[in-house]
């Protein structure tokens, strides 16, 4: 999807989906989501990722859910190192106004 506009539509709308609908592919997905933004500043990409990441803390906290679960054990190491990476990005960004 290259618009801005539409990517932040779909993970407002992901973000409203039950945490029981999301199934690992899926999951796979919204993971590698978070690697395939280069520049975070571009356009609305921090409104993207925000919500991307608003949807992760969900399925962190879904301790019940199987797609929890999942998440926790197949994902979560590849999430936090996809995070800890667009952390470091961010750090490195050049600013106009400190």
């Amino acid at each position: 999807m290259p618009n801005d506009e539409v990517k932040l539509a779909v993970v407002a709308c992901l973000n409203n989906v039950p945490l029981a609908e999301f199934d690992t592919e899926e999951i796979g997905t919204i993971i590698r989501l978070l690697s395939s933004y280069k520049n975070i500043g571009a356009g609305q990409t921090e409104l993207v990722l925000a919500k991307i990441f608003w949807i992760l803390t969900k399925l962190t906290k879904a301790k019940e859910e199987d797609s929890g679960k999942n998440f926790r054990i197949k994902f979560g190491e590849r999430a936090i190192t996809e995070a800890l990476d667009i952390l470091i990005r961010n750090q490195r960004r050049e600013v106009d106004d400190e």
